[in-house]
């Protein structure tokens, strides 16, 4: 009876949970909830405020618990002293201290991270207008010192590994205005340096360096027609300003904040836009620059002539389409109004902008990034793989060249074919990747379209040739060749030429030498070879019905003898190995272009490393007269 009873259960449909089960995470414990609410707990041990979790309909904890509203004692005490001294220098200069004190030390909790950027951004806007009445003296602009390399320390514990869980605490649009808030203060008090320095001394270089996270310098340059930041450029984001915006600071020299940050951008990423066919995200450093004038940061906008940025960005394999951007902090989003990209070869992007704030690079995110240890390994496949195809290309080639008859127009198809794929793939092989010259990465994209259409051209007349070898009743004395040369190697040059005209910078992209996908460039290629590898399906279907519509001792009207039948079957064989070789490398190779994935990635390395092999094995090893 019982044994029905659960027969019968298990048949009844499955009842989604109702509850999220108890857990413990960040040090809260959280009970049993019902799905579709709100947990709230106590916060973590020497903080205060509830800690939430939502639990979703399918009965599991969605995404991390938010610690926004969990805040410990001393820094409450911190809060309350800014507040209740807004005037002293001394509170302010051990508020800072503290704040870089702890940090250092302890793991924050979300809600103490917003905090400490509250507590910074106070802290910057009473010292400045403390330091507007002050007195220009060394001991002042020693304290400023003090009180920026304190803020420099500060921002680079709160990108430290030690505090990655705090960010995490919180959601995306907490961490955005947390990180301005960053932005906006280190800017600021950077900016205060200049109003304290004594008049006696016309030039200062200050640095403040946190590695590896942060580096800032405050300068007081002399104007001319193009200032660079940093000096010594080394590894560091280089920013370029201009005459016309260093002549707004003074009559005689410039005052710069330069600031390069690295780690901020995973918390200031752009805001999701549904129009957008892929996700988007920085591939580079936050690079701020500022003219300084009476102290303070100058908004400068409409540049004679532009502010010109060089970042290094990500040269992750997935990573298209940069776009210079710069940090609103109206609206908390990155824009593009006012800069343009000027060039970008995978690693380093130059830009140019008609003002000055933060700035950064913003990047397409196309498929996934393969694991380092992946792209070793199709790194070495793509190599031993093309390196045996280029053999068997070339051993095919000798083949036909030496023992061939070069007159019979089969065995100059294959020729042609062995050498235009060896040539394609010897170029694929040393120049895919040369993406640092432009003008080398154009001249192979143009190469690689050329010959590779080439050898779809070649394969085409392949399909033809077995066509006209059973339809004809006697065979031609006259040689198709000229015909065969003429369309092999003139058609491509025709659409090479053609792509070239409409659209020179079309040829080689940031990542490869190839064609761009952009304005739908790729279909130069992606068109001519779709038709031609259609036309040449079509010829070898027709033969495949004639060879197998007639028996083996030969058809009319041609009463070929049995040998002429069973060599044509196997060179048919042959062609439809090949041709389906060709068209699924290159399908495979176009989704790769646009939609990287692992599995993609391994089928087109494997299968353009087997097109020599065919070549090799069905017309020189299988083949009786070689």
């Amino acid at each position: 009876m019982s044994s029905v009873k659960s027969s019968l259960t298990s048949l009844l449909p499955t009842l989604p949970p109702k509850f999220c089960q108890p857990k413990f995470e960040r040090e809260v414990q959280f009970g049993k909830t019902e799905t579709g609410r709100i947990a709230k707990a106590q916060c973590p041990i020497n903080t205060y405020g509830e800690a939430e979790q939502f639990c979703s309909i399918t009965g599991k904890w969605e995404g991390l618990p938010d610690l926004s509203n969990c805040v410990s004692i001393w820094i409450k005490k911190l809060d309350d002293d800014i507040q209740n001294s807004p005037e002293d220098p001394i509170i302010h200069f051990e508020t800072m201290k503290d704040l870089f004190t702890h940090s250092r030390r302890h793991k924050l909790v979300g809600g103490e991270l917003i905090k400490v950027s509250s507590i910074v951004e106070k802290v910057v806007y009473n010292y400045i207008n403390i330091m507007k009445s002050s007195t220009r003296s060394k001991e002042n602009h020693h304290q400023s010192r003090e009180m920026n390399k304190f803020l420099v320390d500060l921002i680079n514990n709160l990108l430290s590994p030690l505090q990655e869980p705090a960010w995490k605490d919180i959601n995306s649009i907490k961490q955005r205005n947390v990180a301005s808030k960053i932005l906006d203060s280190s800017e600021k008090l950077l900016a205060t340096i200049f109003s304290v320095t004594p008049t006696s001394e016309s030039s200062m270089t200050e640095h403040f360096d946190a590695l590896p996270n942060i580096r800032a310098i405050v300068s007081t340059v002399s104007i001319s027609n193009y200032v660079s930041f940093p000096y010594t450029p080394l590894k560091n984001d280089i920013i370029n300003i201009p005459k016309e915006a260093l002549e707004v600071s003074g009559e005689h020299n410039g005052q710069v904040v330069y600031s390069n940050i690295d780690g901020l951008q995973k918390y200031l990423q752009p805001k999701h836009n549904p129009e957008n066919q892929y996700p988007k995200v920085l591939a580079s450093k936050i690079l701020t620059a500022s003219v300084i004038r009476y102290g303070r940061p100058e908004s400068i906008h409409r540049i004679a002539r532009p502010v010109i940025l060089s970042f290094h960005t990500n040269s992750a394999p997935n990573l298209t389409n940069p776009q210079c951007v710069w940090w609103n902090s109206d609206i908390q989003d990155w824009s593009q109004n006012g800069c343009i990209m000027k060039s970008h070869n995978g690693s380093f992007t130059v830009c140019e902008c008609s003002h000055l704030t933060h700035f950064a690079i913003l990047m397409d995110v196309r498929g996934i990034a393969l694991p380092e240890f992946q792209e070793m390994i199709l790194t070495v496949i793509t190599y031993v793989g093309c390196l045996l195809s280029i053999i068997c290309l070339l051993l095919s080639f000798a083949a036909f060249f030496i023992f061939s008859d070069k007159s019979n127009d089969r065995n100059a198809i294959h020729m042609n074919l062995s050498l235009t794929l060896a040539i394609a793939e010897i170029v694929f092989l040393f120049g895919i990747y040369r993406t640092s010259d432009k003008l080398i990465c154009t001249i192979v994209g143009a190469v690689l379209q050329y010959f590779f259409l080439s050898a779809f051209c070649w394969m085409a007349f392949e399909g033809l040739q077995l066509y006209f070898m059973l339809v004809q009743v006697f065979t031609s004395k006259q040689s198709r060749q000229p015909f065969y040369y003429f369309g092999a190697y003139g058609f491509p040059a025709i659409i090479s030429a053609a792509s070239f005209y409409l659209n020179p910078n079309g040829f080689g992209t940031d990542r490869h030498c190839w064609l761009s996908t952009e304005n739908y460039f790729i279909w130069t290629f992606v068109g001519p070879a779709s038709a031609v590898l259609l036309c040449n399906l079509l010829f070898l279907l027709m033969t495949f019905c004639i060879v197998c519509k007639h028996s083996n001792v030969g058809y009319k009207p041609c009463k070929h003898d049995y040998d002429t039948i069973r060599m044509i079957r196997a060179w048919l064989k042959g062609s439809f190995a090949l041709i389906f070789l060709l068209g699924l490398t290159w399908t495979l190779g176009f989704f790769w272009i646009d939609q990287k994935t692992v599995w993609v990635a391994y089928v087109f390395t494997v299968f353009n490393t087997l097109q020599g092999v065919c070549i090799f094995i069905f017309h020189i090893w299988l083949n009786d007269k070689v």
